[in-house]
């Protein structure tokens, strides 16, 4: 077997040995309603390629927007997921994922409850094996969910995309001692953790999950990755899985 062909076999063993590609995943957005991206982000549902019959499309609306939701409802009914859930949960304030929140405590603590609020309700919800976690203004490439179920092994529970943060000039993900990763890098990557944007988690470790967002650390996805350092599981980072992130569109020229 020549060299660069059992890289490409080491790298996925566990995928194919495992049959990864027969699995059967939740696909989980939670919206809160940004009608403007919308277009874009519904455009990456229609045009992601994992299986259709492979995927159960959770969608949870936060927006407490009558039009939006009907929008997101008219699309679904002509949409060719099989497998559908949409849900309504009012989390916090409309508009609330917008909001100015550097420097504003209030506004930052009703964030976290709300995010904590998102994920205990998908946790308490899991049902399939594998879940994918894309938040509604991440536009992960077409094929991000073969990419990231590709990076798993045994002792990996977590396998995210990386997306530029709308908040620093870095990605939202990072290395021992929470050093935020700046550069891209490819391949594969070890990590300490990463936000929740574009994520691939093992359905038995979320289910088990709690969120938080009254002790430290406060926000919901670095409380996640730390403990998940006690679990004996580990996170990374596959760089040909970036994102695009919408609203940091302005930090990455």
């Amino acid at each position: 077997m020549g060299a660069s062909l059992k890289k490409n076999w080491e790298s996925d063993r566990y995928y194919r040995l495992r049959c990864l590609n027969l699995e059967t995943i939740t696909l989980f957005v939670p919206l809160s309603g940004r009608a403007s991206i919308w277009p874009q982000f519904s455009q990456f549902l229609e045009s992601q390629s994992w299986p259709r019959e492979q995927t159960k499309l959770h969608l949870l609306d936060t927006s407490q927007d009558p039009e939006f939701s009907n929008i997101v409802r008219t699309w679904l009914a002509k949409c060719d997921f099989p497998h559908v859930c949409y849900e309504q949960l009012a989390v916090g304030d409309p508009g609330l994922a917008d909001e100015e929140r550097r420097g504003q405590v209030e506004v930052q603590n009703a964030v976290r409850m709300a995010a904590a609020t998102i994920y205990n309700h998908l946790a308490r919800h899991v049902q399939t094996s594998f879940v994918w976690n894309v938040e509604d203004d991440v536009i992960p490439p077409d094929n991000a969910a073969e990419l990231l179920l590709q990076g798993f092994d045994q002792d990996t529970a977590s396998v995210a995309g990386p997306y530029r943060s709308r908040y620093h000039d870095g990605y939202v993900a990072w290395t021992k001692g929470h050093t935020i990763t700046k550069e891209p890098d490819d391949g594969v990557q070890v990590m300490e953790g990463n936000g929740f944007g574009c994520v691939m988690l093992r359905g038995n470790v979320l289910k088990e999950s709690l969120f938080t967002c009254q002790q430290p650390p406060y926000d919901f996805d670095p409380a996640f990755y730390e403990r998940l350092k006690h679990t004996g599981y580990q996170s990374k980072l596959c760089w040909d899985a970036e994102c695009e992130h919408l609203d940091a569109a302005s930090l990455k020229s």
